[in-house]
């Protein structure tokens, strides 16, 4: 077995679990209320062996945000290049197979709240949307034809990105009421006319 690939994979599942441990703290007793060297001893590590996987607080609590766009992105290559952008991007969004926002639907809200009612992770959601815009952008440019499909494809993603944004966040004001696929659903209807 490849060496290089067994680490790498271990390291991914130790920092996957000292995210989810440092969420579940931040769920339970608040983000700020949390402190790292908690964290650590939660996990079973020491502090300094938790900033070789994390170098803030802050960015255990938005790892899964990192996560989620690289699924994504794998859901978004599944789908077929003559699949219109927005449906391509719909589908990768909202997944059916449990990688969708939604696949814990109790959870994501707490996190959603989370994430939007801590001034120390604002600074992450605005650095998710630039970081899935580079990622997504290069895939929707390929179910583009014509002159300025890079510049096109970037377009449909911040759009497509903002309305997921917004369609998450009036769900969570909600407090988790209805359904966000519908919000979403009807935004970029609006934003296609």
């Amino acid at each position: 077995m490849n060496e290089v690939g067994l680490r790498e994979r271990t390291r991914l599942a130790v920092r996957a679990d000292i995210s989810k441990t440092a969420m579940d703290m931040f769920l339970a007793q608040g983000f700020d209320a949390t402190t790292v060297d908690e964290i650590a001893e939660r996990v079973g590590v020491s502090r300094r062996s938790l900033f070789r996987y994390f170098t803030s607080k802050e960015e255990m609590a938005a790892a899964d945000i990192a996560v989620r766009g690289n699924e994504m992105l794998a859901a978004l290559k599944e789908r077929p290049t003559d699949e219109s952008p927005w449906d391509s991007l719909y589908a990768a969004a909202f997944s059916s197979d449990g990688r969708g926002p939604m696949s814990s639907k109790d959870r994501t809200l707490q996190v959603a709240q989370l994430l939007r009612q801590t001034p120390a992770l604002q600074r992450f959601r605005l650095e998710k949307q630039k970081r899935w815009q580079d990622l997504l952008a290069p895939e929707i440019a390929l179910r583009i034809h014509g002159d300025g499909r890079d510049i096109a494809a970037r377009g449909i993603v911040a759009t497509a990105l903002s309305c997921l944004d917004a369609s998450v966040d009036i769900w969570v004001e909600s407090g988790g009421e209805g359904d966000v696929l519908d919000v979403f659903r009807t935004m970029i209807a609006a934003v296609r006319g």
